[in-house]
C-alpha cells in the first residue's frame, strides 16, 4: 500500500512527464508562461510547490515572479553522440569556421541551429572552447578560436622560413607585435601566429607579452660566443675607464655597450660586466640601477662585530633609518667597504637597501628580537579597545601613530600581529596608501568562525559562550566578526538562541515583503550604478543581489525581533552588497585598480582611491561583506586558479590571469591560496618557519 509521500512522488513524475510530452524540457519561461502551465494544477498545490516540480529554485521563482527574469524548467541533460558531434563539426568546417575567432554574438548565431539538441556549454565544447573561455566570451566580451586544426609544419619548411628571414637581416633582431604581424603576413595561410612565433624562436610567454603588453622579442637568435680571453680584455678596458664597482642605469649601460654591440647581445654584455639577468631586466624595464665590475672588499668577521658594537653603543639597536641617515652612518666606514657591504653589516637585505636608496623607504637596523608576552599583547589590545579601535579601518600614517607608543617594545610586524592585520595587508597599506581593518585576535576569531559558520544552524547562547571560553575570547568579539560592527550585535548578545549561517528567507516573510524588497533593490541599484556611471548593469546586479538574499540571508529574519527590524537589516546588507558589486565591476573592467591611485582623468572615481569608495559604505556593515560575500569570491578564485593549471598555464601565468580577472593584488591572491592550502593541510614551510607557496609570501 502506498503512503502519502509515495503518492506525491508518483504525482510529481506524472506532471513532469505530461509537460515533457508538450515540449517543455529545458525550456526558458517567464512568470506569465509559468502561470499558464500552473493553471491545470492550481487546485492540487501552491505555486511554490509547482515551481519545485519544474526544478525552479525558490530564489529564482521569487525573482521570476517579482522581477521579470526567466527560469529554465525540467532540465534534462541531452547527450550528443560522438557521431553527431563530428557531423556538426564537419558542417561548420564546410562553412569556413575552422580556426575562426568569434565573440559571443557570433557564437549565438552559430548555436541557433543546434539549440534544441544541446545546451550552450555542450555546444561550446563541440567547438573546442574550454569552459573558462566560454564564460569569458559570454560575460567579459572576449573572443575565442573555434574548431582549431593544427597545421603541421615540417622541420624542412621551418628551416626554409628561418633562412628566408635571416637573408632579410632578421638574425637576432628585436621586434614588436606590429613588426611580427608584418613578417607573419606571408605565412598566415600555413600556420597560426603561435606556430610562427615558435618558428622564429619566440617562446609562448614572450609572444603573449609582445601581443598584449607591447613588449619586444628577439627573433632568430644566433649565439655569438665571446671567449674568456675577450671577456677579460673588455673588463680590463672598462676598469681602466673607472667603471669598477660603479652603479649605472640603463641609459649608461647602452653607452658602454655601444662599442661591443656587434660582438654580443645586450644580455651577454650584461653578464660580462657582472650584471645578473634579473637585475639586467629590472634595470632595462624600470628606473633601477645595477652595480658593475664588482670587486669585493673583504671585511673580516671580527671587524663586522666591532662596527656593530660601536653602533649599538650609540643607540642604533632596532632603529629605523632612511637613506640620509644610512649615509651619515656609512661615512666613517666608506674607505673600508661599499654601501651594500655596510648595509649587510647593519642587517639590511639587498632588496630593502635598494628600496631605502631608491624609493624613500626606511629599514630597521641591528635587529634584536624583543619577545612580547601573551599577557602584554592582551594588555595592548585592551588599551586600544578602550580608545575605540575595534574593527577600525586605518592607513599607514594612523598605524605609525598607534605604533609610536609601543615601538621600543616590538617591531612594526609584531605590532601588526597584535592588531590582527595580516602581513600581506600590512605591506599593502605600507606601500600603496590603502587601509586595513584592525581585528584583534583575528586568528582565534577565524578558527571559531570556520567552526560555527559551516553548520548553518541555531546555537544556544551557553554553547557559544563555552566555545569562547575555550579560546579566551569574548562572545561580542565573535558575533562582531560574523555580523559586523552593528547595533544588532548588542541585541544578539542578549538572545538565548542565535542563528548563524546561510538559509532561505522564510516563505511568509519573502511573500509579504517581496514588493518592498524588489523596490529597494531597484532603487539602491539605480542610485549606486548612476554614481559609478554603469547604469547598464543596474538591473543585473539588483536581480543577483535579491536572489542571493532570498536564498541565503534568512539569518537576518531569524535573529530579528520584528519584521521592521529584519527589513532594516536586509536593506543595509543589500546596500553594501550592491556597492561591492559596483566596485568589483569597476576593477574587473580595469577602470580602476586595487593596487594604485586613481588619476583625475578617471571619470568613474574623480581621482579617488578604491579604498575610499569602499569606505563610503558604513564601516559597521563592511565586516558582513568580508564574512559572507568574500568567502564565496575566494572559492571562485581558487577554482579559477585550478582551471588555469588545467589549461596548461604555469604558476606565473596563472597568478597573472587571476589577478587581472578579479582585480586583486598579488599579496591578496597569495593570502587566499595560503588559506586554502592551510585548510587542506597542504601548506609548505621553510626551515625558518616561513610559509612557502611558489615563493615566500610571509
Amino acid at each position: 500500500m502506498l503512503n502519502e509521500e509515495n503518492i506525491l512522488k508518483e504525482r510529481k513524475k506524472e506532471i513532469q512527464e505530461e509537460l515533457k510530452k508538450q515540449g517543455y524540457t529545458n525550456k526558458l519561461i517567464n512568470y506569465k508562461e509559468f502561470q499558464e502551465l500552473y493553471r491545470p494544477y492550481k487546485n492540487e498545490m501552491s505555486e511554490q510547490d509547482f515551481a519545485k516540480i519544474l526544478g525552479i529554485k525558490y530564489g529564482n521563482y521569487m525573482s521570476m515572479k517579482n522581477y521579470g527574469t526567466k527560469a529554465r524548467i525540467l532540465k534534462e541533460e541531452i547527450k550528443v553522440t560522438e557521431e553527431r558531434k563530428q557531423e556538426i563539426q564537419e558542417e561548420l568546417r564546410k562553412q569556413g569556421y575552422t580556426n575562426k575567432s568569434i565573440d559571443y554574438k557570433e557564437f549565438q548565431d552559430i548555436y541557433e541551429l543546434y539549440k534544441n539538441e544541446m545546451s550552450e556549454q555542450d555546444f561550446a565544447e563541440i567547438l573546442g572552447i574550454k569552459y573558462s573561455n566560454y564564460l569569458n566570451i559570454r560575460n567579459q566580451g572576449t573572443r575565442a578560436r573555434i574548431l582549431k586544426e593544427e597545421i603541421k609544419i615540417t622541420e624542412e619548411r621551418k628551416e626554409e622560413i628561418q633562412k628566408e628571414l635571416k637573408k632579410q637581416g632578421y638574425t637576432n633582431k628585436s621586434i614588436d607585435y606590429k613588426e611580427f604581424q608584418e613578417l607573419y603576413e606571408s605565412y598566415k595561410n600555413e600556420m597560426s601566429e603561435q606556430d610562427f612565433a615558435e618558428v622564429i624562436g619566440i617562446k609562448y610567454g614572450n609572444y603573449m607579452n609582445m601581443k598584449n603588453q607591447g613588449t619586444r622579442a628577439r627573433i632568430l637568435k644566433e649565439e655569438i660566443k665571446v671567449t674568456e680571453e675577450r671577456k677579460e680584455k673588455i673588463q680590463k678596458e672598462l676598469k681602466k675607464q673607472g667603471y669598477t664597482n660603479k652603479s649605472i642605469d640603463y641609459k649608461k649601460f647602452q653607452e658602454i655597450y655601444e662599442p661591443y654591440k656587434n660582438e654580443m647581445s645586450e644580455q651577454d654584455f650584461a653578464e660580462v660586466i657582472g650584471i645578473k639577468y634579473g637585475n639586467y631586466k629590472s634595470m632595462k624595464n624600470t628606473v633601477t640601477r645595477a652595480r658593475i665590475l664588482k670587486e669585493e672588499i673583504k671585511i673580516i668577521e671580527e671587524r663586522k662585530e666591532e662596527i656593530q658594537k660601536e653602533l649599538k653603543k650609540h643607540g642604533y639597536t632596532n632603529k629605523s633609518i632612511d637613506y640620509k641617515e644610512f649615509q651619515e652612518l656609512y661615512e666613517p666606514y666608506k674607505n673600508e667597504m661599499n654601501e651594500q657591504n655596510f648595509a649587510e653589516i647593519l642587517g639590511i637585505t639587498y632588496s630593502n637597501y635598494m628600496n631605502v636608496k631608491n624609493k624613500g623607504q626606511r629599514a630597521r637596523i641591528l635587529k634584536e628580537e624583543i619577545k612580547v608576552t601573551e599577557q602584554r599583547k592582551q594588555e595592548i589590545q585592551e588599551e586600544l579597545r578602550k580608545q575605540g579601535y575595534t574593527n577600525k579601518l586605518i592607513d599607514y600614517k594612523e598605524f605609525q601613530e598607534l605604533y609610536e607608543a609601543y615601538k621600543n617594545e616590538m617591531s612594526e610586524q609584531d605590532f601588526t600581529e597584535i592588531l590582527g592585520i595580516k602581513y600581506a595587508n600590512y605591506m599593502t597599506i605600507k606601500n600603496s596608501g590603502q587601509k586595513a581593518k584592525i581585528q584583534f585576535n583575528k586568528e582565534k576569531l577565524d578558527t571559531i568562525r570556520y567552526q560555527i559558520q559551516s553548520e548553518n544552524r541555531e546555537y544556544k547562547k551557553e554553547e557559544l559562550e563555552e566555545l569562547c571560553k575555550k579560546y579566551n575570547i569574548t562572545l561580542k568579539d565573535v558575533l562582531t566578526s560574523i555580523f559586523g560592527q552593528d547595533k544588532s550585535v548588542e541585541k544578539l548578545i542578549n538572545k538565548d538562541i542565535i542563528y548563524i549561517g546561510k538559509c532561505e528567507l522564510p516563505r511568509e516573510f519573502s511573500e509579504k515583503y517581496a514588493k518592498q524588497l524588489l523596490e529597494s533593490a531597484n532603487k539602491l541599484s539605480k542610485i549606486l550604478t548612476s554614481k559609478y556611471r554603469m547604469k547598464n548593469i543596474a538591473e543585473d546586479i539588483a536581480s543577483e543581489t535579491l536572489i542571493y538574499i532570498l536564498n541565503n540571508k534568512g539569518d537576518i529574519v531569524k535573529n530579528s525581533e520584528t519584521d521592521e527590524e529584519a527589513l532594516s537589516g536586509i536593506k543595509r546588507y543589500m546596500y553594501i552588497s550592491l556597492k561591492y558589486k559596483c566596485v568589483k565591476n569597476l576593477t574587473i573592467n580595469k577602470e580602476i585598480s586595487l593596487d594604485s591611485e586613481i588619476g583625475e582623468e578617471n571619470r568613474f572615481t574623480g581621482g579617488r582611491k578604491i579604498h575610499e569608495i569602499i569606505e563610503d559604505s558604513k564601516a559597521e556593515f563592511e565586516q558582513k561583506i568580508e564574512s559572507n560575500l568574500s568567502e564565496s569570491n575566494e572559492g571562485d578564485i581558487v577554482s579559477r586558479m585550478k582551471q588555469c593549471y588545467e589549461e596548461g598555464k604555469n604558476n606565473t601565468e596563472a597568478i597573472e590571469t587571476v589577478i587581472e580577472e578579479y582585480g586583486i593584488s598579488k599579496e591578496e591572491l597569495l593570502e587566499i591560496l595560503r588559506k586554502e592550502l592551510m585548510k587542506k593541510k597542504k601548506i609548505k614551510k621553510t626551515k625558518t618557519g616561513k610559509v612557502y607557496l611558489g615563493e615566500e609570501i610571509e
